[in-house]
C-alpha cells in the first residue's frame, strides 16, 4: 500500500452500498477490494446466515437507512432478482439518497471503483482559524458518507504545517481528490489572507480539480484577484445561517459539484 492510500484509509467516510445480485458476487468483491485499497467503506451485502426473509429485509433496510450513497450493479442477473428489486424500491422511495447506476458486464471492476470515487471524494480547505466551523463541515459531510481529507485535522496530518512530510502528503491528497472527486475552499475574511491555503487551491487547479466555492463572509467579487482567477470556473454559494444549515448547503454544493463531473 502506498503512501497516499494509508492516509486515506486513516479517515472514515466513504461508505457505499452495494445493491447487486449474488450471482455476480465475484465481480462485485473486486469492486468492492478496490474501494477498500483506497479507504472507502464498501457494503456488498451477501448473507449465508439467515434463512428468515423478515429478518434479513428488516437488516437490509437499517443498513440503507444508515447510508446515503447506493450504487446499482445493473446485469441480467440483477434485473432478475427479486432481493436487487426490494433494494430499489426502498431505497427510490427514501428521501436525500444518492444514487448511482454501473452496467456491471459492460465496465471493469476497477472502472467502476474509479467511477464511485469520483462522486464521493473531497479535500476541504479551510483556514486554520476557521477550525471549528472547518471541522464541523469536514465531519457532517463523513456523516453523509463522502470521504474526506481535513486539511486541519492534527491527528490525521500531522501538527507542523510547515514540515515537508505535511506538504507533500497534502499535494498527494489534492492530486488524488483531483482525480476522484473535487477541493471545497472556505472563503472567511482569515482563508483570503492565508498563504497556504492560496498553495493549496494552486495545487487544486494545477491537478485541474472540480472546485467548489463556499462563501461564508462575502461574494466572489470581494476576493483578490489572485482568488477570483484561480475560482473562476467554480462551482460557488454563499452560505448563509447557523453551522448545521451551512454545513447542509456545503454538502448541496458538494454533491452538486460532484455530480456534474
Amino acid at each position: 500500500m502506498n503512501h497516499n492510500e494509508s492516509f486515506w484509509n486513516s479517515l472514515g467516510g466513504g461508505s457505499v452500498f452495494i445493491s447487486h445480485s449474488h450471482n455476480d458476487l465475484p465481480k462485485v468483491r473486486k469492486i468492492r477490494n478496490f474501494l477498500e485499497e483506497k479507504g472507502f467503506d464498501p457494503l456488498c451485502f451477501y448473507m449465508q446466515c439467515l434463512s428468515d426473509e423478515d429478518e434479513i429485509e428488516g437488516l437490509l433496510k437499517r443498513e440503507i437507512d444508515a447510508r446515503e450513497w447506493f450504487a446499482f450493479m445493473e446485469s441480467q442477473n440483477s434485473v432478475q432478482s427479486a432481493w436487487v428489486r426490494k433494494e430499489r424500491e426502498y431505497i427510490q422511495n427514501s428521501s436525500d439518497k444518492k444514487i448511482l447506476y454501473y452496467r456491471l458486464h459492460e465496465t471493469s471492476p476497477k472502472d467502476i471503483a474509479d467511477q464511485i470515487m469520483d462522486h464521493i471524494t473531497v479535500y476541504v480547505c479551510y483556514s486554520e482559524r476557521d477550525k471549528e466551523y472547518g471541522s464541523f463541515v469536514a465531519k457532517f459531510l463523513r456523516s453523509m458518507d463522502f470521504r474526506v481529507y481535513d486539511r486541519c485535522d492534527a491527528e490525521a496530518n500531522g501538527s507542523d504545517f510547515f514540515s515537508p512530510e505535511y506538504q507533500k502528503r497534502t499535494e498527494e491528497a489534492i492530486r488524488d481528490a483531483a482525480g476522484h472527486g473535487c477541493f471545497l475552499f472556505l472563503v472567511t475574511n482569515y482563508s483570503k489572507q492565508a498563504q497556504m491555503m492560496l498553495k493549496e487551491l494552486e495545487y487544486a487547479k494545477m491537478y485541474d480539480a472540480s472546485i467548489a466555492v463556499a462563501f461564508l463572509e462575502g461574494t466572489r467579487w470581494d476576493l483578490p484577484s489572485t482568488l477570483q482567477y484561480l475560482t473562476l470556473d467554480a462551482a460557488c454559494a454563499e452560505i448563509e445561517g447557523d453551522m448545521k444549515a451551512g454545513a447542509m448547503q456545503i454538502a448541496s454544493l458538494v454533491g452538486q459539484t460532484l455530480l456534474r463531473t
